[in-house]
């Protein structure tokens, strides 16, 4: 029918119109280069030459797509930063909840439309979408000096940040003498009732029961359940809790934030229990992405100046050494990560035991 009508318009109109639709194929063609293409591409350019045939094909996309679970307000203050840098990148984004993010990269995939290039997330987030084939690994020289720990060795996610994980109390309830500073202390019975957990803990649950092994983890977390905790949801909703007084403690709360608060005169401190737990917040580039270069560019970009950012101006704690640390204390040479490969083997097994043990489900 195309043809037909070619002919019925005339040569010159008919040589104009393919002229056209096959600029358009080719335009298409140029915008749909995966990533290995590109990759092989930058392999070998130095660092300037990089960035400019970066953003080179970054202009012709025009803009990013990041799905993740940072805080919108948090997120502004980064983004308006990377246009400053880079202002012909429009910014797009989604902000949801772990399950909300996965869901929504899972459900368009299926429908055959990928409109997210980046996504950022935690890492029960991270593995399941490895295991739906949702990642594409990138290996960015901006993961220089990033701890090990807080990283995989094909490039499927790297840590742009994390959230150390600490016991929050009340100064005002309880006595500076009798704060826990194990997880044993815990145990005691004169915490019953006490003390608050999060319903959705299940990953911190699962990294310490690979830590301690099936047979210490299972006997703790029954005892800790004997002291009847409450659970809550929302590790926001447990601080704002524990400085009110509505409770007295709480044992896995991310810790910049009761220390922000206690900047602010609240009675709330924190204790590192040991080990140390880490939950990073994971950059990862996604699978069938529209916009490969912008891709890059934003993701090289999160692991350097925004990682400076977040830790300077958002008081979260950084994956490498030497940057400009909110909270030193927070810092330490070697962290429990609640890694990817730490909780994928077994993590709907935990899930499901954690619901168990505290009646969480």
């Amino acid at each position: 029918m195309l043809l037909v009508k070619l002919v019925e318009w005339g040569r010159p109109l008919a040589l104009a119109f393919y002229c056209i639709l096959t600029s358009v194929i080719a335009s298409d063609r140029a915008f749909a280069r995966d990533m290995a293409e590109i990759l092989k591409e930058l392999r070998g350019l130095r660092d300037e030459a990089r960035e400019a045939r970066l953003i080179q094909g970054a202009k012709q996309e025009g803009k990013i797509v990041l799905y993740g679970t940072t805080g919108v307000d948090d997120m502004k203050i980064l983004f308006d930063s990377f246009k400053k840098k880079y202002p012909f990148i429009d910014v797009g984004h989604f902000r949801g909840g772990a399950l909300a993010v996965y869901n929504k990269v899972v459900t368009e995939a299926r429908a055959g439309r990928f409109e997210a290039d980046v996504i950022e997330a935690t890492s029960l987030t991270a593995i399941r979408l490895k295991e739906n084939n949702l990642l594409e690994p990138y290996v960015s020289p901006r993961r220089v000096g990033i701890m090990k720990d807080f990283m995989d060795n094909d490039g499927y996610w790297t840590a742009w940040f994390q959230q150390v994980v600490a016991m929050i109390y009340n100064t005002k309830l309880v006595k500076s003498d009798e704060v826990p500073k194990s997880y044993e202390d815990l145990i005691d019975p004169k915490w019953k009732g006490k003390i608050s957990v999060d319903q959705e803990d299940d990953d911190i649950f699962g990294t310490l029961m690979n830590y301690w092994g099936k047979e210490k983890g299972t006997s703790y977390f029954k005892r800790l359940a004997l002291n009847s905790p409450t659970v809550r949801k929302g590790h926001n909703l447990q601080t704002s809790l524990v400085a009110a007084g509505e409770t007295h403690l709480a044992p896995w709360i991310f810790a910049f934030r009761p220390l922000s608060m206690k900047q602010r005169g609240a009675p709330i401190d924190i204790v590192l229990l040991d080990p140390v737990l880490s939950d990073p917040k994971y950059v990862m580039v996604a699978k069938n992405n529209q916009r490969p270069y912008a891709a890059i560019l934003f993701t090289d970009w999160l692991l350097s100046d925004g990682q400076n950012m977040v830790v300077e101006k958002l008081g979260r704690t950084g994956t490498r050494s030497g940057l400009r640390e909110r909270f030193p204390e927070l810092v330490r040479s070697q962290y429990l990560v609640e890694g990817p490969e730490r909780l994928g083997a077994n993590s709907k097994i935990h899930s499901e035991l954690f619901c168990k043990t505290f009646g969480s489900c």
